[in-house]
């Protein structure tokens, strides 16, 4: 039986959701699709001036710069921490706490916190004196090149 997005999606809230259900139904896409769907279900995009065509490519384009051949630092990963977060921003203390540009930053911030993993640690390229080690200074390497990597995909692609 070929596998529901909308049926898998409607477990998006539960602590159990399956990312690998997802992955299999949207042929490789969990992260754009499910961040989609995250961000609909929460109401967010409807109260912050996102536009949705404009969220689906850069999520579009973050999960193209995850390496899929990387066996955990990868797209599915990302999805992954999106949805365990956007589970803890539901509970009752955070979701009273938190308005949407709180939730959409949240998930935002999860689906990106890995981009273009390299799939090694910082102590490596730092010792290995790798490019991204001295171009951050050898200071939080592989946190500065995510973010970075992130946001020159939000100011370089078209849409």
């Amino acid at each position: 039986e070929e596998p529901n997005v909308a049926a898998i999606l409607d477990n998006l809230n539960e602590w159990d959701f399956d990312v690998f259900a997802l992955l299999e139904a949207t042929n490789g896409r969990p992260l754009t699709v499910g961040g989609m769907a995250l961000m609909s279900r929460m109401g967010v995009l409807d109260r912050i001036p996102v536009a949705k065509d404009t969220l689906a490519t850069y999520l579009q384009e973050i999960e193209r710069g995850y390496v899929a051949a990387n066996p955990f630092h990868n797209a599915t990963h990302a999805a992954d921490v999106m949805f365990t977060t956007h589970y803890f921003l539901q509970a009752p203390l955070l979701r009273d706490m938190t308005g949407s540009l709180d939730k959409f930053a949240a998930v935002l911030a999860a689906a990106v916190h890995d981009y273009a993993h390299p799939g090694l640690s910082n102590p490596f390229l730092i010792a290995s004196r790798e490019d991204k080690a001295v171009l951050y200074n050898d200071q939080s390497v592989l946190e500065m090149f995510h973010i970075a990597g992130s946001f020159r995909v939000m100011l370089t692609t078209p849409g």
